[in-house]
């Protein structure tokens, strides 16, 4: 189940940081790509960590619980699942990775190729 927050209370929220490592600021983009759906989605990574990140996304776009996140810069690929949404941010806790040199899922391949393309352009 995702966790819906709400920020409509006047009082401030109380956030107990929970997270197994420490989530560090990112300004980068990526795509998040899922077999149930043929195009990808354009979002932005605000922080990250080696267990999750907190993106940034049109609140119009439905995103899947599970899905793939292709990092721009690096082609790195994570699968995630989103644990929380408030408004057009969605945090992510990753399940697993794959770097540019392992083996990925055939139908992700397009989406990795596509990244390299633009990191040498």
């Amino acid at each position: 189940m995702v966790k819906q927050v709400s920020f409509s209370s006047k009082k401030s929220p109380r956030i107990v940081e929970s997270r197994k490592s420490r989530r560090r600021p990112a300004d980068l983009t990526a795509k998040i790509v899922s077999t149930q759906s043929p195009s990808a989605v354009s979002c932005k990574i605000q922080d990250i960590s080696e267990s999750g990140a907190s993106i940034r996304v049109s609140e119009s776009h439905v995103l899947p619980k599970r899905f793939y996140i292709v990092l721009s810069h690096t082609g790195m690929i994570y699968e995630a699942e989103v644990v929380w949404v408030a408004y057009a941010q969605r945090g992510l806790r990753f399940i697993g990775a794959y770097t540019s040199a392992d083996k990925v899922p055939p139908w992700l391949e397009p989406y990795r190729r596509q990244t390299a393309v633009a990191a040498r352009g």
